[in-house]
């Protein structure tokens, strides 16, 4: 399905401090799919939790990225992209801003591509914007795709009220949040 303005807002929240888990490139069927462990607070939960899911995307339009690797740009080919992915080992992404980011966002990384592949016309209403960053590199990468579907742990609808749950709590002081060593900062909290 085509995602609302409403699903973006709420997806963008509930993606802050996901750990970026998996990327796989179905070429034929133009269809990406991003695996991700997301924060959440569930109803009535004493505790948040992490919860895997799936983003799959389809039709992909483009596909963007930069590697930088031990000080060194390097090429990528699109069956490279998921093996740099996994080379960072899970980290976290943060930033509030995934889903049809601001274009200065990509402008950072864009002027050096190790990749730009292009798929037709379609598939290009929406932008996913992930990255990487450790002592020894940074990966930047960016899906262009038109409709989005969530599976895995949770649903679409479940992962916008429960992740956005989590960073009411974390922005409201809730000791549940502190317990886990998220604290109240400016500019993080769910209301943007």
């Amino acid at each position: 399905m085509e995602p609302t303005s409403e699903q973006i807002a709420g997806l963008n929240i509930a993606l802050n401090e996901a750990r970026l888990l998996q990327y796989d490139f179905d070429h034929d069927q133009r269809r990406a799919i991003v695996q991700l462990g997301v924060v959440v607070l569930l109803e009535g939960a004493a505790i948040h939790s992490e919860k895997r899911i799936e983003l799959r995307l389809v039709p992909i339009g483009r596909v963007a990225a930069t590697l930088i690797w031990d000080g060194v740009h390097r090429q990528l080919e699109l069956s490279d992209i998921a093996g740099a992915v996994k080379s960072f080992g899970a980290l976290p992404i943060y930033g509030w801003e995934f889903i049809d980011p601001p274009s200065d966002n990509l402008a950072d990384w864009s002027e050096l591509l190790s990749l730009d592949f292009r798929n037709g016309t379609s598939g290009m209403k929406h932008a996913l914007h992930l990255f990487q960053e450790n002592e020894r590199g940074k990966l930047d990468l960016c899906l262009w795709f038109d409709e989005l579907d969530v599976g895995g742990q949770l649903t679409l609808d479940e992962l916008i009220v429960d992740g956005k749950r989590w960073w009411d709590a974390v922005s409201a002081g809730d000791p549940r949040a502190a317990a886990a060593g998220f604290h109240p900062s400016s500019g993080g909290d769910s209301d943007q």
